[in-house]
């Protein structure tokens, strides 16, 4: 049974916020159809955009005027689609104030909401975080203080993070695990010198049957140093494995951010329509209290 799901973003960076989604609901279910509107990054994901919103120019006044005939026709567009089409669950990547009217649409069409990237109650009133209440949206939460003026008011909310944030942080892991990889190198080849200097006297004491005081010293100052230079050997690959390990995960599945957001549009849709069972048999994720959790291969 294949899903569908009306993906609503209006600016360039919802654009690409909610094709980001999209390529995640795909890898678990490449057959869910996608349509509405947006632009090219969710074009090239294969949505099906009927409405490309973003060369709307929203500056002076007579401009405004003109856009709101524009943002009009827009939403009777879709409104138009979702009576036809039917959609299981509508996909509101911000654009604020046009998809609050999209969340009370599918509130009176009784379709589910997602709102991702969701009205800035914390910056701009909490009168929208009460709006989109009423209307039951599942709010997937960029910020912290963002989460609790939506659970304060009574919206359904998962903090789920910001992209950007998860980037950097990506990123800092690369670099971290390439200084790892350095340092282990450089290690390796210090254990390496110390293993052969080791010998040389080992082999000099079983000749002559012992060592020299000077040679001595040194000899047992090499067998201590090779020991510390093993545990910092065992540390900085314990290290590197973690670091490669996040990295890994993070490059399989790409949902630090969008597992959250997938798990909250595969329970509204339901499970049947994404036959997740038989994809996470095979990746690193496993389905535990109705979420899609990452787990170590």
């Amino acid at each position: 049974m294949t899903g569908k799901i009306m993906v609503v973003a209006g600016e360039i960076s919802g654009d690409q916020r909610a094709a980001e989604v999209v390529e995640q609901i795909k890898y678990f279910n490449p057959h869910i159809n996608f349509f509405g509107m947006g632009s090219d990054k969710l074009r090239e994901q294969g949505v099906e955009v009927v409405i490309d919103p973003t060369d709307i120019n929203s500056i002076g006044f007579v401009e405004a005027i003109k856009n709101y005939k524009i943002h009009n026709q827009n939403y009777r567009v879709l409104k138009d689609m979702a009576e036809k089409r039917d959609p299981d669950v509508f996909f509101l990547v911000d654009y604020s104030g046009f998809n609050m009217k999209m969340a009370r649409l599918g509130a009176k069409m009784d379709i589910p909401v997602v709102d991702y990237f969701p009205p800035s109650a914390w910056l701009w009133g909490e009168w929208r975080a009460k709006i989109m209440s009423r209307y039951n949206a599942l709010i997937a939460a960029n910020f912290p203080m963002e989460r609790d003026i939506y659970r304060k008011n009574g919206a359904h909310t998962e903090f789920v993070g910001h992209p950007l944030v998860d980037e950097v942080e990506v990123n800092k892991d690369k670099e971290e695990l390439e200084e790892v990889k350095e340092e282990l190198e450089e290690s390796e080849q210090n254990l390496l010198k110390t293993k052969r200097a080791i010998k040389a006297l080992k082999e000099i004491k079983e000749k002559q049957g012992k060592l020299p005081t000077d040679k001595e010293v040194m000899y047992q100052r090499l067998l201590k140093t090779k020991k510390v230079i093993n545990k910092s050997i065992e540390k900085k690959e314990s290290k590197k494995a973690e670091l490669e390990e996040i990295l890994n995960n993070v490059e399989r599945g790409k949902i630090k951010v969008y597992e959250k957001v997938f798990s909250g549009v595969k329970m509204i849709i339901g499970k049947s329509q994404f036959n997740v069972h038989e994809e996470l048999h095979h990746s690193s994720f496993i389905e535990e209290n109705g979420e899609i959790r990452q787990i170590p291969l």
